[in-house]
């Protein structure tokens, strides 16, 4: 397929992320790629947290996600995913970190998405 119009475009990002009841961002310590996410953050308090983005708009923005307080180290984190459930469900979209995040017993994390569609 050649592309998208823009108008297809935010129709695609109406549907997927914000018609969509809920959508969870999990964290992963391998990048994340079209086909698979493997290598999720478990442990330590972790668990993926709800992610809404809130009016559709080229690029969708989402509000600040705030992850619980690690108990446990969770490891350098290198990308993140977007699932339809906070433990299985479909996989949406991933993207890798700009920079990756070594995430410790006691440090907090806090991301923001922005999806662009191509």
């Amino acid at each position: 397929m050649g592309g998208m119009s823009d108008a297809l475009e935010l129709s695609f990002l109406q549907t997927n992320f914000i018609d969509t009841p809920e959508v969870y961002l999990g964290l992963f310590k391998t990048i994340p790629t079209a086909v698979s996410a493997t290598n999720e953050v478990t442990g330590g308090s972790y668990a993926r947290q709800l992610c809404n983005f809130p009016t559709v708009a080229n690029p969708l923005i989402s509000p600040e996600i705030i992850f619980p307080i690690p108990t446990a180290d969770w490891g350098v984190v290198l990308g993140w995913g977007i699932f339809t459930a906070v433990s299985g469900g479909l996989y949406r979209c991933w993207n890798e970190l700009s920079t990756s995040v070594n995430i410790v017993t006691g440090r907090q994390v806090v991301f923001t998405i922005t999806l662009t569609p191509s």
